[in-house]
């Protein structure tokens, strides 16, 4: 039983490592491979009793387990990665040494007291455009 929780754990440290990736995504396909497998190896040699219900309920089982396997996998795949701090928000710019309130690569307003750029766009004035309505 802990074998499938660990195999679900190293699952997502690997996408983990590679998030982002293509990479990440085909590790996460390959990896219910071995689910399916086991789960079919599972049904031909373990010998099921006649009074219990048919061996199909294994697969159900497997199944369920890929899918949360997948559905965990393709959260923590498709997350990006953290932006470091003093880094423009909206473009990702390295900000430090900026002295204006300007992001020069995109143009986003920079928070002071943060030092990240903020997500509103700005006019030609450099201040932040009200949101329409």
């Amino acid at each position: 039983m802990v074998f499938f929780i660990l195999y679900a754990i190293a699952v997502w440290i690997a996408v983990f490592l590679i998030r982002r990736r293509w990479i990440a995504l085909i590790t996460l396909a390959l990896s219910l491979a071995p689910i399916g497998g086991f789960s079919h190896v599972c049904v031909l040699f373990l010998p099921f009793a006649q009074s219990e219900p048919a061996e199909t309920w294994l697969y159900y089982v497997a199944l369920a387990y890929a899918v949360v396997i997948l559905c965990v996998g393709l959260v923590i795949a498709l997350r990006p990665p953290r932006l470091p701090p003093g880094h423009c928000h909206r473009c990702r710019y390295d900000l430090s040494g900026i002295a204006g309130t300007v992001c020069p690569e995109c143009g986003a307003a920079i928070d002071t007291s943060t030092g990240a750029g903020a997500t509103a766009p700005l006019d030609s004035e450099h201040k932040v455009k009200p949101a329409a309505t």
